[in-house]
């Protein structure tokens, strides 16, 4: 239904995730918000499909959660609109993307997908990190750190992409951009050394908070978090 906000929830899933879409053909959802959400497998199961999806929607906030362990895609907007998706968590996703706008069919090319914007995610150790397929907008201040294949992917040449202030380091590609695309100077592929990831401790190290060595992408962001939005 329009208007719908899902908050809070642990999802132990041994297919989906959490879905979002009309069951009905050729209905766009809108105005949907999924906040604080930490979608995973059950303990020594596995999570067989998309750890959240949301389908043909305008209007969605996706903020503030977590997903692993999905054997699909982590965070899947197929042909959305309008999205912001913001502060999330994804890792371990081993066959497929850790977050993913897709706005593809399989008909024709829809429409390609305006208004999107993916900030302040970190995406880690997934086969692929963060892509936007069909899909514009803006993408800052996200971190794509050891994910095997692609770490951030788009398809729209400047000025329908948007990217800036992100680090994507540790894939055999780090940023795939469409032909002719020049990244800004804010991009980075620099270790951002967390504190634990295999321990899911994804804090980026500061000397004042104890450890030895300062991440080189503390305070590299656009902006302080209060004036870009990093908390909603």
């Amino acid at each position: 239904a329009n208007d719908t906000r899902v908050e809070g929830f642990v999802v132990q899933a041994t297919s989906q995730g959490i879905l979002a879409a009309s069951s009905s053909a050729n209905t766009i959802l809108r105005r949907i918000i999924l906040r604080g959400l930490l979608v995973q497998p059950p303990s020594g199961g596995t999570l067989s499909a998309n750890g959240i999806q949301v389908r043909d929607a305008d209007s969605v906030s996706v903020e503030n959660s977590i997903v692993t362990g999905a054997q699909q895609q982590g965070l899947l907007l197929k042909r959305v609109t309008n999205a912001y998706v913001r502060n999330n968590l994804v890792y371990g996703i081993p066959n497929d993307w850790g977050i993913s706008f897709d706005n593809t069919s399989t008909g024709p090319l829809p429409a390609l997908s305006t208004g999107n914007v993916a900030a302040f995610n970190t995406v880690y150790g997934c086969k692929f990190g963060l892509r936007f397929v069909n899909s514009s907008g803006e993408i800052r201040d996200n971190l794509a750190v050891a994910n095997q294949v692609k770490g951030i992917k788009f398809d729209q040449p400047d000025p329908l992409s948007i990217v800036h202030h992100n680090d994507a380091f540790g894939s055999t590609t780090n940023y795939d951009p469409p032909s002719s695309f020049s990244l800004y100077a804010s991009n980075l592929s620099v270790d951002p050394l967390f504190v634990d990831p295999l321990s899911a401790n994804f804090a980026l190290s500061q000397t004042s908070a104890g450890q030895a060595i300062q991440s080189p992408v503390v305070d590299a962001g656009s902006g302080p978090p209060a004036l870009v939005d990093m908390d909603g």
